[in-house]
């Protein structure tokens, strides 16, 4: 029997506490064990259902106490002893865990026995060291040769290790002959920037020798020539001679830049032929600008490059670039440097407590959104504008049923569970209509995938009702 804790001893009854039929009692301190029903799910130890719902107090307490006496009697008691004086036995205990150790006694064997156990000595030669770990009867001998190495630290040296037989290493080094070629300085001797020069080189061995002539040239006046020298003088040692006719002078306008003046004179003739021509890449340069200048104007901000070639007489036109901000936008167009966006973002609209953000990257330029996934009893499907929920759960809700004093009666849902949710509703209409608890005034029991049964509990009945089903 169980007693109340929130009231004094005696509230109503003797100080006997008999209880006495019907059950429960009227004393409200004092509950009959064989009344009170408990109806959680079924307690589990290891594989042994030792409490199983809907039993009453008094079977749960007689299971518990049988349950443990059957246990501790039949716990098994482990013993470890040596039955040879040759072995030893030692044990260690942790918390609930004792660890036997068992060790062969080889002193007490070799003694019995009349054996000289063999000592080992190890010892270390020339770059050779030994060193000893003992652990219980083992000893560990470790040996360690000293290494030499040989690093190259200048990149001119080529080092070969070789492994001789036995302990042996030998490292051949060489020079690396095209390393340290690179590194001595080339001489080069060319020409001046006068053209005026040759150069003869002569190699005998490993010296080479260049010998350096300068081309003379001479300038003289015929009939009606005058010729002025002028230069001749470091840095290029260049001399110019200037030739006038005294009858005749051609020159350029000043500022004149698309035109050349070039000049022939034949001594034999004593005649000058002065030959004028247009400066090719002066007029491709004054076109270019007029090109450009008429694009710009036509479209500012991008960058637009255009090539005349006045051989082929073609236009070429090239797109390579435009301005941008550089807050809003990267990138200048080009394939090399498309333009993207910068400061793009992706933010959750919602306002209510407690929702959940879809937004997984709201920084841009690349944004990504979350993916949507549903658990049980939920579908999913989606277009190419909506993403649409639907509850997938079977419900079963019975004709309106009288069900008596403590009488029990089977319902068939035909929802293939042995897990149901139930319900039971007072019914029929008008409203408000009772909801029972189960537990206290039903209890439902799962006689097959297809079926429950409910039996009353309040022993009064429970009326008409309405038992829903959710599996």
């Amino acid at each position: 029997m169980a007693t109340s804790n929130n009231c004094t001893k005696n509230c109503g009854c003797t100080d006997t506490y008999v209880v006495t039929q019907p059950c429960p009692p009227s004393c409200a301190e004092v509950f009959n064990a064989q009344c009170i029903v408990y109806t959680g799910t079924d307690i589990l130890c290891g594989q042994d259902t030792v409490i199983k719902r809907y039993d009453y107090l008094d079977t749960v307490i007689t299971k518990l106490v049988n349950y443990f006496c059957t246990r501790l009697a039949n716990v098994p008691v482990t013993v470890v002893e040596s039955d040879s004086e040759y072995i030893l036995v030692s044990s260690s205990t942790v918390g609930n865990t004792t660890t036997y150790v068992l060790d062969l006694d080889f002193a007490q064997l070799a003694a019995d026995l009349n054996l000289t156990l063999p000592v080992y000595n190890v010892v270390g030669s020339e770059n050779i060291t030994v060193t000893t770990t003992t652990i219980g009867n083992t000893t560990t001998f470790n040996l360690q040769a000293l290494e030499t190495i040989i690093t190259n630290t200048d990149n001119l040296l080529d080092i070969t290790v070789n492994t001789l037989p036995g302990i042996n290493i030998e490292y051949e080094v060489n020079i690396d002959v095209p390393a340290l070629a690179a590194l001595i300085p080339e001489a080069v001797v060319v020409p001046g920037p006068s053209n005026n020069s040759f150069i003869t080189a002569t190699t005998v061995g490993n010296l080479t020798t260049f010998a350096v002539d300068s081309k003379e040239s001479i300038v003289a006046a015929g009939d009606n020539v005058t010729v002025t020298a002028t230069g001749g003088g470091a840095p290029a040692y260049d001399t110019t001679y200037t030739v006038d006719a005294e009858l005749s002078s051609v020159v350029l306008a000043g500022g004149e830049t698309l035109l050349t003046l070039t000049s022939t004179y034949n001594p034999a003739a004593h005649l000058t032929t002065y030959t004028l021509e247009t400066d090719l890449a002066v007029l491709d340069t004054i076109i270019n600008a007029a090109i450009n200048d008429v694009l710009d104007n036509t479209v500012s901000l991008f960058g637009i490059d255009a090539v005349y070639d006045n051989i082929t007489q073609t236009l070429s036109i090239e797109f390579i670039g435009a301005a941008v901000d550089g807050t809003t936008m990267s990138g200048d167009g080009t394939a090399g440097n498309p333009l993207s966006a910068i400061t793009a973002t992706l933010t959750n609209a919602g306002v209510l407590v407690g929702n959940e953000s879809l937004v997984n990257d709201g920084t841009g330029p690349s944004l990504a959104t979350k993916g949507l996934n549903v658990g049980s009893g939920l579908t999913i499907t989606s277009s190419a504008t909506d993403i649409k929920l639907d509850t997938s759960f079977n419900k079963y809700e019975s004709p309106t049923t009288a069900i008596g004093a403590s009488a029990t009666v089977s319902f068939t849902h035909n929802l293939g569970t042995l897990t149901p949710i139930v319900s039971v509703t007072q019914s029929p209409l008008p409203l408000p209509l009772a909801q029972y608890s189960q537990g206290v005034d039903y209890r439902v029991v799962v006689t097959g995938t297809n079926t429950i049964e409910i039996t009353d509990l309040s022993g009064a009945g429970l009326g008409n009702v309405s038992v829903a089903v959710i599996g």
